[in-house]
């Protein structure tokens, strides 16, 4: 979930949620990436994909690790979602897991052999992108909010949970975190600024806005590549 923060890929000068649906990605450097090939954008989609016109749309916030093979063709382009929820996120971002991961970037393009360009974004509510979903005043209530909880400090799973207090451990702290999930959402829920954009967020519209992207990046017709984790 995003807060109010400042945004280094800040929605164009001109973007009106009600306005037509702009089939292009300005790439460009990202600001703060140490790599310098590191390519970043946004990309406009339907805010709601059954009425293109009713709810306007959404920008995402898009990132591109181009395909490393010098010698060889491309031969297509990779998505890459690194899920949630993680640590006190609920949803992570993409755009910050291939910017600022250096390792986990070279090592899935050697995986492919280098030819894949690997994409990855912030799904909606999540990060920059547009629509951004609130849940907390500011950032010490919702950091105050996470202290000492399982979510922050990530689940504990003991040697391969073949062990029955093994299991009642994990299952546990499975069940504290669900509990607190439900929690924050409820919190959301309380918040006017999300009344107009929640029901377009969640793994419908994610889906959705993968096969966008990749009918802009490739095309209708080919196979969709997608490599997703948690």
């Amino acid at each position: 979930m995003s807060l109010a923060t400042a945004d280094p890929f800040k929605l164009p000068t001109d973007f009106d949620r009600h306005a037509p649906r702009i089939h292009d990605i300005h790439w460009q450097e990202c600001p703060g990436a140490e790599d310098r090939e590191l390519r970043c954008g946004r990309f406009e989609v339907p805010m709601d994909y059954a009425n293109e016109t009713r709810a306007g749309k959404a920008s995402l916030v898009v990132i591109k690790y181009p395909a490393q093979n010098k010698e060889k063709s491309k031969l297509g382009t990779l998505f890459l979602n690194p899920g949630g929820p993680v640590k006190m996120e609920i949803g992570k971002s993409g755009v910050k897991f291939l910017a600022e991961d250096a390792n986990s970037r070279k090592s899935i393009s050697e995986a492919t052999g280098g030819r894949y360009d690997i994409v990855s974004w912030d799904p909606r509510g999540v990060g920059e992108t547009y629509p951004r979903i609130d849940c907390f005043d500011n950032a010490k209530q919702e950091n105050d909010s996470w202290h000492d909880t399982i979510p922050r400090a990530g689940l504990e799973a003991r040697a391969l949970l073949t062990e029955n207090e093994d299991l009642k451990s994990f299952f546990e702290q499975a069940n504290e975190v669900d509990r607190l999930l439900q929690e924050l959402g409820e919190r959301c829920l309380k918040f006017e600024s999300n009344n107009d954009t929640l029901q377009y967020v969640g793994t419908v519209a994610i889906v959705k806005d993968m096969i966008a992207l990749h009918e802009y990046l490739e095309h209708p017709n080919t196979t969709l590549n997608y490599w997703g984790f948690s």
